[in-house]
């Protein structure tokens, strides 16, 4: 078969030039900016919210159940061999259909999400300075959110040093999430097209099992969370992967949508949630730092809040990880040019503190 004529090529082709671009787009992020996450990608958002998204389950089901039966019938064909074509002949074909399949993935992932890791970083757009923080500073900063948790958390009717339960807890969905978002981006000046979905999946532990809580999927440009994911993390997690769908790959700057949208609300169990996740994240730092304080940190915390994390910690331990996907995770996030694979979600500590630096 021509080179011309056959599909496969085209597809090929198609990735080919989508690597080339990705090369272009990390060197001139404000032309990214510009051109692709504020006009190519919105095109996208719309597309996707308007059309798939009206689909009333989750659509990762969908995508993988049609994946699944063509794989299968690709492999029953190439084993049945009704035409007896030669071996060599067959295994070139499964080939190229192979690579023709990563060429047309990797077209779809760029142009409808991808470029967005190269856009202009949020620190950049927002005039914010990150400065590392020394050990004193940390623990400072640590000192700090601690009371700010513990002020919301008393606002939360009939806590006590006992863990929150899930009544007290408020059950968060997207259409909760979504107005809070959008109002946080729209002051902040960045465009919010569409009306982007995340949905729970099922059955509980499907991405904790892979040591992940949540997923945005560019291929149906859709967020998913686990069924699983405990109450003080669910709005968290919510507005973090609604966050990638309007257009923010890194994950610290998902983190710092999250951040500021669970504590735009108005309700106090709302703002602990995101006062209790932030200093998750400020306790993991200074644990890297020096595991000896964060010890002494943590025995020090309130009963409270040490209470709400040793539940946390139990409930996850429900679903501990069966595949390995954070080496994974470390290597995609790389190859995306994030250097710090998954330790770039930690670094929404340079971030909540630039901004409250410059407020």
């Amino acid at each position: 078969m021509s080179v011309f004529k056959d599909k496969r090529f085209i597809w090929i082709g198609l990735g080919v030039i989508s690597l080339l671009i990705k090369q272009l787009t990390g060197v001139f992020p404000e032309l990214t900016e510009r051109v692709y996450s504020r006009g190519i990608f919105v095109g996208f958002r719309y597309l996707f919210d308007y059309t798939l998204a009206l689909i009333p389950i989750p659509l990762f089901y969908i995508f993988f159940i049609i994946v699944i039966y063509w794989l299968s019938i690709k492999v029953i064909r190439f084993i049945r061999n009704p035409n007896a074509v030669p071996l060599p002949k067959r295994l070139w074909s499964a080939l190229l259909t192979f690579v023709a399949i990563a060429g047309g993935l990797l077209f779809v992932f760029y142009w409808s999400w991808g470029y967005n890791y190269d856009r202009i970083k949020v620190e950049q757009q927002l005039g914010l300075t990150t400065t590392k923080p020394t050990q004193e500073q940390l623990q400072s900063m640590i000192s700090q959110e601690v009371q700010l948790a513990i002020q919301t958390r008393n606002q939360i009717g009939g806590a006590d040093s006992t863990a929150l339960t899930d009544q007290q807890l408020l059950v968060k969905t997207t259409p909760d999430i979504r107005p809070l978002l959008t109002k946080v981006l729209d002051q902040k000046g960045y465009p919010t097209p569409g009306r982007v979905k995340v949905v729970r999946l099922f059955p509980k532990g499907i991405l904790m099992r892979m040591g992940i809580s949540g997923i945005y999927f560019p291929f149906v440009g859709e967020g998913h969370v686990d069924g699983a994911v405990h109450l003080l993390d669910q709005p968290f997690t919510l507005a973090h992967e609604m966050a990638h769908g309007f257009g923010f790959g890194d994950e610290a700057t998902c983190n710092f949508w999250a951040y500021l949208t669970c504590l735009s609300s108005d309700e106090a169990a709302m703002k602990y949630i995101a006062h209790f996740n932030y200093l998750e994240y400020l306790l993991v730092t200074l644990k890297r730092a020096d595991k000896q304080n964060y010890t002494a940190v943590y025995q020090a915390l309130p009963t409270g809040i040490r209470n709400d994390l040793i539940a946390k910690k139990k409930h996850n331990a429900q679903y501990p990880d069966l595949i390995p996907m954070s080496m994974f995770n470390d290597a995609y996030l790389k190859s995306q040019g994030v250097k710090e694979g998954v330790l770039s979600y930690s670094r929404v500590v340079l971030l909540v503190e630039a901004y409250r630096n410059r407020k």
